[in-house]
């Protein structure tokens, strides 16, 4: 039926991890008192490429605030606002959701 069954295999193992990484985002987003999905939805775009400038030890992007969040008040842009952390409880749960800590 396929002609490279190993393809159509990897194939439908990287459609299972994507619906299952999809399925524990929307659980984690019901369950959000402190928005962190805010958080993972923008680095979801960004991670790797910060990551890679880590590494490099050459920052030319801003993704600082939703990387490395600060608490809120410290920073007087529009992005230190949006994802400054606002409490203790709220960094707490940064560093208890799954997505983010990893």
């Amino acid at each position: 039926m396929y002609k490279n069954p190993e393809a159509y295999r990897e194939y439908l193992l990287k459609h299972q991890e994507e619906k299952a990484k999809k399925e524990k985002e929307k659980k984690e987003k019901t369950n959000d008192t402190f928005n962190l999905h805010r958080f993972i939805d923008v680095q979801n775009g960004v991670y790797d490429m910060a990551l890679n400038e880590i590494k490099s030890g050459q920052k030319k992007n801003h993704w600082m605030w939703y990387i490395f969040p600060q608490m809120k008040g410290l920073g007087e842009s529009l992005a230190s606002e949006k994802y400054g952390v606002s409490s203790i409880e709220e960094a707490r749960a940064y560093m208890e959701n799954e997505t983010l800590r990893n």
